[in-house]
């Protein structure tokens, strides 16, 4: 459903006119669910598939960062450099993933509407700054909707979250007996797949929501 310029919920079909129309002044249909599930789910395969090699990289790059001779402890002129190469040492080994994430996030929004730049949309419209017409779209049925989908995503991430945490509790607590190396990675690829778990539970209201927005 649309609204009209008055604020009310359009109930007929648009022509394709009008959506085409609609399309030249940037309404085009976008679902932040569906973009949310990809994002989540990319990242958490990445860090499945990816998790031991930068466990080991980030545990190297702990090793390194400890191993301290007494000429640069006692060199005041030493520890900032070593916090920036530490620091880049440490964004490269998760660039592989941040990319991965990076490009989920730009592809999502075109699974529906595709590609889409214009001008109109960059306008302001000072008519939304009228307060009783604010007040008005507060109930519309758009609203009332979202709402709805924010309580069906913190119900379903909140049941999918205790479900992979009870799980992986024999998992989680056998970290501490592991090697440092080992259980850096293994952390990694159990958090790429408890994101796996929660981004397919999202997936169920990005269906709802992508023939809504459609």
């Amino acid at each position: 459903m649309a609204e009209n310029e008055d604020g009310q919920e359009r109930t007929e079909s648009a022509t394709p006119k009008r959506l085409e129309e609609a399309r030249r002044k940037g309404q085009i249909p976008r679902s932040r669910d569906l973009s949310a599930a990809a994002v989540l789910m990319t990242g958490g395969v990445g860090l499945s598939f990816m998790g031991a090699q930068i466990g080991g990289d980030l545990h190297g790059l702990m090793q390194r960062s400890l191993l301290l001779s007494r000429e640069e402890a006692l060199d005041t002129r030493y520890m900032l450099p070593a916090l920036s190469q530490a620091a880049a040492d440490g964004l490269m080994a998760c660039v592989p993933v941040l990319g991965l994430i990076m490009l989920a996030a730009l592809l999502a929004p075109l699974l529906l509407g595709g590609w889409s730049f214009s001008t109109e949309a960059l306008v302001p419209q000072f008519s939304r700054l009228n307060p009783l017409e604010g007040f008005k779209r507060m109930f519309a049925a758009r609203n009332v909707i979202e709402l709805g989908k924010a309580l069906g995503k913190f119900g379903i991430v909140a049941v999918v979250a205790v479900l992979v945490l009870r799980n992986e509790t024999a998992a989680l607590l056998a970290l501490g007996r592991e090697p440092t190396n080992l259980a850096i990675a293994h952390a990694i690829q159990l958090s790429g797949n408890g994101l796996i778990w929660i981004s397919a539970g999202l997936l169920l209201i990005a269906g709802i929501d992508v023939p809504y927005q459609l």
